[in-house]
């Protein structure tokens, strides 16, 4: 099975740039991929109980995955 790589990004990416795939793909979803591992996963609603415990936009995507 191929995943399209709207779907994943890395762990370096910030909170801006998971929201911008989540946006992307239109699924409310992506994967945090390193070196071909699944290390985690982003929904829209993750990005919102960051936001609420206070991490920015440019912070990294992994302050907010779930693992």
């Amino acid at each position: 099975m191929t995943i399209d790589s709207a779907w994943l990004i890395p762990p370096s990416a910030t909170v801006r740039e998971a929201l911008e795939a989540i946006t992307k793909n239109g699924h409310q979803a992506v994967m945090v991929v390193d070196a071909g591992r699944l290390v985690g996963i982003v929904t829209d609603g993750d990005h919102r109980r960051g936001t609420l415990r206070g991490v920015p936009l440019d912070g990294l995507v992994t302050d907010i995955m779930n693992t």
